[in-house]
C-alpha cells in the first residue's frame, strides 16, 4: 500500500434520463506510484489512472461525494464506480461523462485550473497493471474494452 492523489474535476451535465443538471466528476492521477503534489495536464490521455481501473480511488471519491457511489452499470453489466444523478438516483455513465472530460480539455488552453484533490491509500500499480498485449483504455468503460 501507499498514499496517492488523485485530482478531481467537478461540472454539470444534463442527465440522460430526466434532462436536468447533475453533478458529475472526473478523477484522475498519472500513471506512476508518486504522490504528485499538483495537477498537471499533460497526464490527460497518457493513460491516467482512474476510479475504473484503481477501485481504491473510487471508494475515497465515494466517502467525500455523495452522488457518487458504486453501483450497477447495466450498460457493461459490471459494479462500478460512477457519478447518480442528484435528482432521479440514475447512474451517468463513465463512458460518457468521460466523454464530456475529453471534449472540455480537448483545446489545451482551455484545460480548467484543476486544485482539488483527495488522498487516499492504494495498492493499485499501474506498472503491473495488464501484460503489455492489452488495450489499457482510459475508461474501464470505454466501448474498446476487452
Amino acid at each position: 500500500m501507499y498514499e496517492t492523489r488523485a485530482f478531481i474535476h467537478e461540472w454539470e451535465m444534463k442527465c440522460w434520463k430526466c434532462k436536468r443538471w447533475t453533478p458529475v466528476l472526473y478523477a484522475l492521477r498519472p500513471p506512476n506510484q508518486h504522490k504528485e503534489e499538483n495537477f498537471d495536464p499533460s497526464w490527460i490521455g497518457n493513460y491516467e489512472v482512474n476510479p475504473d481501473r484503481d477501485t481504491a480511488m473510487g471508494e475515497a471519491l465515494a466517502s467525500k461525494y455523495g452522488w457518487y457511489k458504486l453501483g450497477l452499470s447495466k450498460t457493461i453489466g459490471e459494479e462500478v464506480y460512477a457519478s447518480w444523478c442528484v435528482l432521479c438516483n440514475v447512474l451517468q455513465g463513465n463512458w460518457y461523462v468521460w466523454k464530456e472530460w475529453i471534449h472540455i480539455t480537448n483545446d489545451p488552453s482551455k484545460i480548467p485550473e484543476i486544485t482539488e484533490y483527495i488522498d487516499y491509500e492504494t495498492d493499485f500499480n499501474p506498472d503491473e497493471y495488464g501484460d503489455g498485449d492489452e488495450d489499457i483504455s482510459w475508461s474501464g468503460n470505454a466501448p474498446w474494452r476487452k
